[in-house]
């Protein structure tokens, strides 16, 4: 297997780097984290005229941002039936609007004036193995009572047959890490200041608050916390999330003529797009996923992707290989709000498989 071990969308698309805070600031709110979800209420906020200041561990898009296979799409991994039947059908219609205005955000905000891949397509969430067909029928009702744009189809644009789909018109797709520079572009114009390489090591709950790293202490009236995982507020979060570690591999192919996304119904399940970068289309699979320390026989993983595109898709070596940390919830939804123990502290954490939809919707939540 002949490929280099870094995120297609990272070496394609270099992030600047910043400065580290070296010394106490002020803000109306500080931000902790620096991908797709601090970085869009960043921009939200200052949009507002707010004086946002934001931290971000490592450098930007260092993080699961930079490791997403970046579907934007309105299906859900914690799937309808389920989200219905623990939260109602409003919650379920809330959940597919939330996604729904999310990819509009993206598109109309960001992407309407920024060349960033974005496009638009169908989603597939299809099946080959007749006993998931009729788990499939009632995913489709439920999606199609939560107000989702879906249509049964038998065979999606696949190159092999499958027992069954369910079709989400109107879905979305964009390079991440261009997607983050756009991002950073905006925030930076409007007079964010963003320090990287900085660390937070807690979140005091003083009025104002106090966001204190190794280097230094911002001072803010709110604080949002959008670290993949909070540093804030761990003993709440401890039961009800958990870390698994996902895997992707790209390789350059002549693209399909219907593009899509793509997600099957095994588990763990699989997920495939296209993309066209430069002069080159890339076929992205991911998958593989397992909590995180259960493996470590990493190679086993990637080599289990390669032998499904091969299979599938024909693919006979691959370009980029990678992987994630993302974040399961216990009752498949992310939590995005205010933290239990303050009332000018908020985080956002555990978006399963969705995060570049969730992530944006989380910055337009907390920044509301």
């Amino acid at each position: 297997m002949s490929s280099r071990t870094e995120s297609l969308w990272r070496a394609t698309h270099q992030l600047r780097s910043f400065t580290p805070l070296s010394s106490d600031a002020l803000a109306d709110v500080a931000i902790v984290g620096g991908g797709i979800t601090g970085l869009t209420a960043a921009v939200i906020l200052s949009r507002a005229g707010k004086q946002v200041v934001l931290l971000e561990r490592d450098r930007i898009g260092s993080g699961e941002t930079g490791n997403t296979t970046s579907h934007l799409t309105e299906a859900v991994d914690g799937r309808y039936q389920r989200i219905a039947k623990d939260f109602g059908a409003e919650g379920a219609r809330l959940v597919a609007q939330a996604s729904r205005d999310a990819i509009n955000w993206i598109e109309r905000s960001i992407c309407g004036a920024v060349q960033c891949g974005f496009q638009r397509l169908p989603g597939y969430l299809y099946t080959e193995r007749v006993w998931d067909l009729d788990w499939l029928a009632d995913e489709f009702d439920a999606a199609r009572v939560a107000g989702c744009d879906v249509v049964w189809e038998d065979q999606p644009p696949v190159p092999f047959t499958t027992e069954g789909a369910v079709r989400w018109n109107n879905q979305g797709q964009v390079h991440a890490t261009a997607y983050l520079d756009a991002l950073v572009a905006e925030a930076l114009a409007n007079g964010v200041i963003i320090h990287d390489t900085t660390r937070g090591v807690g979140v005091h709950y003083d009025e104002p608050c106090r966001v204190e790293t190794s280097s230094g202490t911002v001072r803010a009236n709110h604080v949002f916390v959008a670290a993949n995982v909070p540093v804030n507020n761990r003993v709440f979060l401890h039961t009800k999330i958990a870390a698994y570690r996902s895997y992707a591999i790209a390789a350059e192919m002549a693209p399909p003529e219907t593009q899509a996304l793509l997600w099957d119904t095994d588990d763990p399940y699989r997920y495939t797009r296209w993309q066209r970068i430069g002069g080159a289309t890339y076929l992205i699979i991911g998958g593989e996923d397992h909590k995180t320390g259960e493996k470590v026989d990493t190679d086993a993983c990637y080599g289990r992707l390669l032998t499904y595109a091969r299979q599938r898709y024909g693919v006979s070596d691959i370009a980029y290989r990678w992987s994630g940390q993302i974040i399961e919830q216990a009752d498949g939804l992310p939590f995005i709000g205010r933290n239990p123990m303050s009332q000018h502290v908020y985080l956002a954490t555990g978006y399963s498989g969705n995060g570049m939809t969730f992530g944006t919707a989380a910055g337009m939540i907390v920044s509301d």
